[in-house]
């Protein structure tokens, strides 16, 4: 699949990318939880009994928990 969009959307989407997983690999919960929005959301669908969570916080304390 080719990549479209300037050069500066595609680094900072590399960044992002990169900055997730070296906090997965590391569980580094500070540097995972900041590639996420103060308001973010993020659902689950595979693992509905989590019922996704709501606001970095949670997010952050619910990848923990499941670390």
């Amino acid at each position: 699949m080719p990549f479209t969009g300037s050069l500066d959307d595609r680094l900072a989407i590399r960044e992002l990318m990169d900055t997730h997983a070296h906090g997965v690999m590391t569980l580094d919960a500070e540097l995972w939880g900041s590639i996420w929005a103060d308001d973010a959301i993020w659902e689950l669908p595979e693992y509905p009994d989590l019922g996704g969570f709501t606001g970095k916080t949670a997010i952050v304390a619910g990848w923990l928990a499941g670390v």
